[in-house]
């Protein structure tokens, strides 16, 4: 059996470097039930190891036999799958802080995950203090896309604390896909294509070329400055000290943030929850490159991909093809102005002109729009362009719903999560924010050799979010913003 791997999932593979392994990933963390305490590890890794449980597209590995840019990419199953090498246990040294375990976290996502497997590792990390534990997913991204992974995470948790840890099932268990049913023999009548199918495909076709000749002829007039838009064109923003090529070692940060101050401030002024992420991270990270003396003169750019799951167009009756399902859209994110207000009202302007842009176009097109400027960076980093050209975008931010009420796993409770990121050359910052049971999580992570010490990102984004409280005239730090932990690691 064989399935074939997206032209959108294939472009992530095809941009993988040594320094930017494309997988990403987040750290669950748990507190054990206290009935059962001393076992609940040993039951839970029991069932996450149980290979016969283990279904697809858990066992997918890319087919080795198809190379080059023109062979018809697939997955098939992994005849070999070995078990030790994706689902692991590691106690953790010292006296099991949770600075120990992001020490161990950093290391092991530094390292690319191999082709020759299916394409994902789980490590279930003991020892902590406090009854506490953390599991490290880790995944491709021509595995799943940040949607497609955040239900993935979501499908293992339980309601209730009642479920115990021998009546749940393991993560890729109850993850794994149902078996393809026979398929029906064909009958005289049904070999023969049915018009009015063959003419919606024609007809989907059509829509499609003609959207995506005009999204990139509406890109490029953008780009030369003929046209006027909230939304900049890709290749225009400044270069900066993150727009360089990035070494293999990263830098993480962490700080939770309460939901409802920060949708309070998206709604201040008719936007969103969304805006008020993109405006509280934008004006920490100008605080940032104002302390080490690197913020440009030029409004900065940032990349927010937008999913596309659900939708259905005339070429694609659905979008279930492929662990990707998602656009991009360039956000005008105003790091010139100290003004935090005008710097909001920009943000809002500038994602309802990239949203409304999305939303004429056919999702074929949509999809293709991303793959098209994968495909341009690929290029461009061959013939060495990269260097020299202004970066595709300054930074990037993926903002993923995920579970906001309290969830258990065999009893354990779920105390939220920790998103990891990956980084593109010329792009070397990259935050993900994720809604969980303690507001909003957001995962900073750098290369160090563009940010090497992200320590006080945490009471950047404190300073944002009080003073658009304070300058939009709402109640100024209603709810605790949660410690940070930043950890970062140096390879001898």
């Amino acid at each position: 059996m064989s399935v074939p791997i997206s032209m959108q999932d294939y472009a992530w593979l095809m941009m993988e470097t040594p320094e930017t392994p494309m997988h990403f990933g987040a750290v669950i963390l748990l507190t054990k039930p206290q009935i059962g305490t001393d076992e609940f590890a040993d039951k839970l890794f029991s069932k996450l190891r149980d290979v016969n449980a283990i279904g697809e597209p858990w066992t997918w590995k890319i087919n080795p036999d198809k190379k080059g840019l023109l062979s018809k990419h697939e997955w098939i199953v992994d005849n070999n799958f070995d078990v030790n090498y994706h689902i692991k246990r590691m106690l953790v040294p010292g006296e099991g802080h949770m600075e120990d375990v992001l020490e161990l976290v950093t290391y092991i996502n530094e390292k690319p995950l191999e082709r020759a497997r299916p394409l994902w590792e789980l490590i279930m990390f003991d020892g902590l203090r406090d009854n506490k534990m953390a599991i490290l997913i880790k995944v491709h991204h021509a595995f799943a896309d940040g949607t497609r992974f955040m239900e993935y995470c979501s499908n293992w948790f339980y309601d209730s604390a009642s479920v115990s840890v021998d009546d749940i099932e393991g993560f890729c268990q109850k993850n794994s896909l149902k078996r393809s049913q026979p398929k029906k023999k064909l009958t005289q009548a049904s070999k023969f294509p049915n018009p009015a199918k063959v003419a919606n495909l024609f007809s989907g076709t059509i829509k499609s070329a003609k959207d995506i000749s005009y999204v990139l002829g509406r890109e490029a007039l953008r780009g030369f400055g003929v046209v006027k838009s909230r939304t900049p064109a890709f290749y225009t923003g400044p270069k900066t000290i993150v727009n360089e090529h990035v070494e293999s070692t990263r830098v993480y940060a962490f700080v939770d943030a309460p939901f409802d101050r920060v949708r309070a401030i998206g709604k201040a002024v008719g936007g969103t929850v969304n805006d008020a992420v993109l405006a509280i991270t934008a004006g920490a990270i100008r605080r940032l490159l104002l302390q080490n003396g690197s913020l440009p003169d030029e409004p900065m750019q940032l990349m927010m991909p937008v999913s596309l799951h659900g939708r259905t167009d005339e070429k694609n009756s659905e979008s279930s093809e492929g662990g990707n399902q998602v656009s991009i859209i360039n956000v005008d994110i105003a790091t010139e102005l100290s003004d935090s207000v005008q710097r909001l009202k920009r943000i809002v302007a500038s994602t309802k002109q990239g949203k409304s842009d999305m939303e004429d176009l056919s999702l074929f097109a949509a999809t293709f729009y991303t793959t098209f400027f994968q495909g341009i960076s690929v290029g461009l980093r061959a013939a060495g362009l990269d260097r020299i050209m202004r970066p595709l975008s300054n930074i990037s931010l993926s903002n993923v719903p995920g579970e906001q009420k309290i969830k258990y796993i065999g009893g354990a409770r779920s105390d939220g999560l920790l998103p990891l990121s990956f980084l593109m050359h010329n792009n070397g910052l990259f935050v993900i924010c994720n809604s969980t049971v303690n507001g909003l999580s957001f995962g900073f992570a750098s290369s160090r050799s563009a940010l090497p010490d992200l320590s006080d990102i945490k009471q950047f984004v404190t300073d944002e979010l009080e003073l658009l409280e304070q300058d939009l005239g709402l109640a100024v730090g209603a709810a605790p913003i949660k410690k940070v932990r930043t950890k970062d690691t140096t390879k001898s």
